[in-house]
This record gives structure tokens, C-alpha cells and sequence, in this order.
């Protein structure tokens, strides 16, 4: 053996020895877990990872009537959640924050959008030095105002609320927290309400007075952690083929960039496919026109003849053909392929069930996503058409009568999750049928 291949053996032995101290070691943290929440509210599961070879470990925690998952990933996630007193918290079902009712408190997350919370506790604390940005401790107040054994305070998270809202030092080191205290909440209600009445209009003072703009994070869809780190993958690229539009691509890419938004996200993908209403609903109304002129019985002499082809021409707006709705659905029924439609629909159950279920948004259509009958294509149009309204009108404006507006931060907007990744994976097909070959 070459001392190369020693040293790889070697190594690779030291590899073996480590994997086999780390997963020792997550055995002793989960036992120890287990016990701990024998006979509680919490709950502990073990489930195949969808990323690699090793079963993932799931953490549930109340969340009022519902619960939230937080993924343990390994040792450090599983002594990380040993370390505090998690038995004494619940999660909002709302915001991505904590409530406790043993120590009357209530934590949620802040965050400034699209900058890091250093700059935020320069300006909030100006003795702050580069240094103590860079050993920013969990729990640390910056501002507090008090009001008769009433507090709130703004600063970094607690390490319950790093490890409880599943995203760790995330939390720490690019956003932050506000903590209410002495408010005597008892039940997840008395904590929306809360928030509602004092920790929003403290933000809107700090934003009024100060120009500092920082918001509250909302929980839109079960999450379960920040996530393992994806194994290093080789990435096969193609040198490119095909261009898309300018504007309908970076109407998609601020849609990427929306997260937390979810009214603003899902207008941003509908609008890379109202982008090209004109072309396919020309195209639709070219179809029509050509269909009535082919009828042998069709007369150009004969005025009843003339009006169908008026009816069409005079359906346009601008550069388009028919209304909005007719629009959306020419286009989806140019660009959607029916059968991988169906399988997108079909591939996540919780999608299938929400999007297919009537109710589950107010006056919002239900696609028949098991009824291989059912014109798939157009029951996704009048759906994605029926949201747009609800976000765009004020209730009485609608096109087709009256349309309650679906407010941001409300509990429908929270769930709108499905219906983002719908009209997202709607916009990317439309994208690809848009592009243009590269001579």
C-alpha cells in the first residue's frame, strides 16, 4: 500500500469512527427526549428523509388546536431542544413565535425584509462595536418600554424561541424579536390579541418616529425547521438554448423573492401569465373566427353571419380578446399540458386535499382534482381567476358581482400556500411555452 492510500484509508476510517460517535450520541439525545415527553402534549416521530439514507426525527408542539413540526435533524438540534424548559411553551398557530402561559410570555419573530438585524441594533443601540455584533447572545434586550409590570421588549431571540421555531441561529444572527411580558395571557387568543393591540402599534411607532421598519413574521404553512444541509450534488447545466421575456422572468423572480407575502407572491406569478393574454387570446380568437368563416353555411353577404364574427372582434380589450377570465383560461389552455396538470395536482396529497376541498377558502371554487372527467384546465383557471379577485377587489367591485377582499395577515392569506405554488408552477409552464429559441 502507497502511503497515499494509507492516508485515504485512514482517513476514511476516521470518517467511519466519527458517523458512528454521531449517531451514538443523537440515540442518547432522542432516548432522553422520549422520556421527557412521555404522557405530555408533545409528541416525537421518526420518518424516512427525502434527502438522504438517514430517518428523520420529528418534533411536534402545540400549536392551539392544531400542532407545528420541527425537524431534528441530529445531535446538536435534539440537546439543543434538552437544553430549555420546551414543556413550558406552545407555538403560535399564526405568527412564527411562542407563548407561554407559566411564565406569561409571549415571542415572535421580527425581521427587517431584505436587510440584516445588525444594522437595525446599530441604529437602535449606537455603543454598539463591530464585536459585539459579531457575539450577539440569545435573549438580549435593545429597547423596552414598561407600562405598570407590563413589558415589550426588541432584541434577539431567545433560545427558546431559536429552537422552537425550528430555524436556530438563523433567528439570531439576521432577525430578531419582539417579547411581551406581564400581560397575564392565559390562552392562544389572549396572545393574538396581544400582538394585535400592542406589539404592531409599537413597530408602527418605531417605524413612524425613527424610519425603522420591522415586521412581524406571520407562520404560512406547517414548517418543520431550518433543514439539512443537501449533500453536495454535482450540478449538470446546459450552455442555453432558449430566452424568455424580460419582463414576465423578473415578474418571476420577484415572485421567488416574496416569501412571507403570499398576496404580493401570488399576484407577482399571475402576472407572468397575464403577461401574455394578448397573444394567446388572439390566438383563440383567430381559432373562432376561422371556425365560423370554414361553415359551409357561413355568408359574407348575410348580416347574422357578420355579427358572430363581430361578437368576437368586439369582445377585445386593448391588444386581447374577451374578458379576463376567458383570457386566463386561452392562455392556460395553450401553455398547460392536461396530463402533467393532473400530475402536479395528484403529486402532494395536502395539496390535492386543500385545492379539491369547497370551503377551504371563501367563494373560491374547488378544482375536482380525482374527476378524470372534469376539464381540469379550465377548473384551475376559474380558480386562480376567483383568488386574484379576492386580492385585487374591494368588496362590491368584482367583474362578476360582489368580492370580499382577502386581507393580508389574515387567516386565509396564511393559507393561500397551495394556491401560491399552483399559479407558480402555472407561470413557469407559461415561461417555457413564451421562450424563444437562441439562433
Amino acid at each position: 500500500m502507497s502511503s497515499d492510500d494509507a492516508e485515504e484509508f485512514f482517513e476514511i476510517e476516521e470518517e467511519d469512527e466519527d458517523e458512528a460517535l454521531e449517531r451514538e450520541r443523537l440515540s442518547t439525545a432522542i432516548a432522553q427526549l422520549r422520556d421527557r415527553i412521555d404522557g405530555t402534549k408533545y409528541a416525537l416521530s421518526e420518518e424516512p428523509s427525502d434527502i438522504d439514507d438517514d430517518d428523520e426525527f420529528v418534533f411536534t408542539i402545540p400549536a392551539g388546536r392544531d400542532t407545528k413540526e420541527i425537524s431534528l435533524w441530529d445531535a446538536e438540534d435534539t440537546e439543543a431542544l434538552l437544553a430549555i424548559d420546551f414543556e413550558n411553551y406552545a407555538r403560535l398557530p399564526a405568527h412564527l413565535g411562542i407563548v407561554s402561559y407559566k411564565h406569561d410570555t409571549i415571542e415572535v419573530v421580527i425581521t427587517p425584509g431584505t436587510t440584516g438585524m445588525p444594522f437595525f441594533w446599530r441604529r437602535i443601540a449606537t455603543d454598539l462595536t463591530t464585536e459585539d455584533l459579531r457575539r450577539l447572545t440569545p435573549g438580549r434586550d435593545f429597547l423596552t418600554v414598561d407600562n405598570g409590570g407590563r413589558q415589550i421588549a426588541v432584541g434577539t431571540a431567545s433560545k427558546q424561541l431559536m429552537v422552537l421555531s425550528g430555524r436556530g441561529a438563523f433567528v439570531l444572527r439576521r432577525q430578531g424579536a419582539i417579547r411581551l411580558s406581564g400581560f397575564g395571557v392565559t390562552t392562544q387568543s389572549d396572545a393574538t390579541r396581544i400582538l394585535d393591540t400592542y406589539a404592531y402599534p409599537l413597530l408602527f411607532q418605531l417605524d413612524q418616529s425613527h424610519g425603522i421598519t420591522l415586521t412581524i413574521l406571520r407562520d404560512t404553512r406547517p414548517m418543520r425547521g431550518r433543514g439539512r444541509p443537501r449533500k453536495t450534488e454535482e450540478i449538470d447545466l446546459e450552455f442555453p438554448s432558449h430566452t424568455y421575456d424580460s419582463a414576465p422572468l423578473s415578474l418571476y423572480f420577484y415572485g421567488r423573492r416574496a416569501r412571507n407575502l403570499p398576496l404580493l407572491q401570488f399576484l407577482a406569478y399571475y402576472q407572468v401569465v397575464e403577461y401574455y393574454f394578448p397573444a394567446y387570446s388572439r390566438a383563440e380568437a383567430q381559432r373562432r373566427i376561422r371556425t365560423v368563416i370554414k361553415d359551409p353555411a357561413f355568408r359574407a353577404d348575410r348580416d347574422a353571419d357578420v355579427a358572430r364574427i363581430l361578437s368576437v372582434i368586439t369582445a377585445s380589450r386593448g391588444n386581447s380578446f374577451g374578458d379576463e377570465r376567458s383570457q386566463l383560461r386561452s392562455t392556460l389552455k395553450e401553455c398547460l399540458i392536461e396530463e402533467e396538470l393532473r400530475t402536479f395536482l395528484a403529486t402532494n396529497k395536502e395539496r390535492a386535499e386543500f385545492l379539491s376541498t369547497k370551503g377551504a377558502l371563501q367563494n373560491i371554487g374547488a378544482i375536482p382534482v380525482k374527476s378524470p372527467s372534469s376539464d381540469i384546465i379550465a377548473e384551475v383557471a376559474g380558480r386562480v381567476y376567483d383568488v386574484r379577485c379576492r386580492i385585487v377587489h374591494t368588496k362590491g367591485t368584482g367583474d362578476e358581482g360582489e368580492v370580499e377582499l382577502l386581507l393580508p395577515y389574515s387567516k386565509e392569506a396564511d393559507q393561500l400556500y397551495f394556491d401560491i405554488e399552483l399559479v407558480e408552477y402555472i407561470a413557469q409552464r407559461v415561461l417555457i411555452s413564451g421562450s424563444s429559441h437562441i439562433h
